[in-house]
This record gives C-alpha cells, structure tokens and sequence, in this order.
C-alpha cells in the first residue's frame, strides 16, 4: 500500500501530491491518504470522485481522516492523465525534457503587484497568494506569461517560498517578466531567482496583448 501523508499542508499541495502519486502508480495501487484538515480532505474527496475513484473514509481517534481506495485498473482516468503527463506534467519527465517541454499555454497574463492576494487581512492574503502561485505549475492551462511588479518583485528573489513553482513555470515555457525599475528601488537586484529583468514598456505590451489579464 502506498500512503500519501498530507497532514498539515496547506491547499493545493495535498491535491498535488495525491496526483502526482496517481501518475506514477501502476495499476491495482493500493492508496492511503492520511489528512487532518476538513477543507483539504473535502477537496480529496471531490478530487477522487471526479476521477470515478470510489474510496473508504475512516476517523481515528486522533480526529486524523484516513481515505483508502485502490483499483484505478479499467478506469477512462489513466489513459487521459497519461496522455496529460506525457504532455504536461513534470513529475513523469527528466530535467532535460522538462527543459524542452512547452507545455500548453493559455491567452492570459497574470499580474502580481503585492504579497497578497485580495483585500482583508494581510497574513490570509499571503497564504492565498502562495497557494495560488504553487498551484500553478499543476494545473492544466499556464498562463501566456507572469508580471511582477511593485512589491510582488519580491517573491522572485533566492529564498522565496514559491521559487520552485516559478521556476518549473519558467521551464514550461511561461515568460516571466520583472519591472526593472521595481527591482532597483528595492535594490534586491542581485537576490534575483527567477525571470527576466525588463522595463514597463513591455510590460505594459504583454498587457496591452494578452487575451485577458488575472490581477493579484
């Protein structure tokens, strides 16, 4: 059996982490997902039953939720998700073939301005943004290109909690682009990780194409 421990992370990971599990498995699996938060365990649980994976709940006394299910054997799923890790997924790739991989992009841009997501309390908008940020090498449709400006800058540099994600994205093909003028008035040039130095000029261009522009 192969047990899948997501106890305290934070979303998205345990749905990136139970996919990535899937891929890889062969068929007749045997799966346990050990969980300790409702709002991730609901998520799983709308996760497997998408996927027409039926599962067994089970509480213990530690108020810790265990889902069992095995058998993705017959299933529609794995011939789909192989295709979709043939194309797109890195956890089924080499670091060479991920560097030569354009994975599939979409017509949209997203913009990070800040070190938050939305309005309200900031230490909430720091969790969503990263959260958001994480998930993005995951999901089926890349963004066309990231802009960092203003404060945002900062969740570039060496040591950022999302310069994994980033730099997959950046692999993928996804054009990450950084306002110079924001980097030196930080002076956090050379902490730079990730992405291209540019100008607002072009920035503003990348905008002024896109299909459509996601504000964060």
């Amino acid at each position: 059996m192969e047990t899948i421990d997501v106890r305290g992370l934070a979303c998205p990971t345990p749905l990136i982490l139970t996919k990535r599990a899937l891929l890889a498995a062969t068929e007749n699996t045997d799966f346990e997902i050990i969980c300790n938060n409702e709002i991730s365990l609901q998520n799983l649980k709308n996760y497997l039953r998408e996927l027409g994976i039926s599962y067994k709940e089970i509480e213990d006394e530690k108020k810790e939720f265990h889902l069992f299910f095995s058998g993705i054997e017959g299933s529609d799923w794995i011939e789909s998700q192989e295709t979709e890790c043939m194309e797109n997924d890195l956890s089924c790739k080499t670091e060479k073939e991920i560097e030569n991989t354009k994975s599939k992009i979409g017509f949209y841009v997203v913009v990070i301005k800040s070190l938050q997501m939305g309005s309200g309390d900031p230490k909430l908008g720091d969790v969503l943004l990263k959260a958001y940020l994480n998930a993005l090498p995951e999901i089926d449709t890349h963004p066309l290109s990231l802009c960092f400006y203003n404060e945002g800058v900062k969740w570039v540099l060496r040591g950022s909690p999302v310069l994994d994600s980033l730099q997959k994205l950046e692999k993928m093909g996804v054009k990450i682009y950084l306002c110079g003028t924001c980097i030196d008035y930080y002076g956090v040039k050379e902490k730079v990780a990730v992405g291209t130095i540019s100008n607002m000029f072009t920035i503003a261009n990348v905008l002024a194409e896109a299909g459509s522009v996601i504000y964060l």
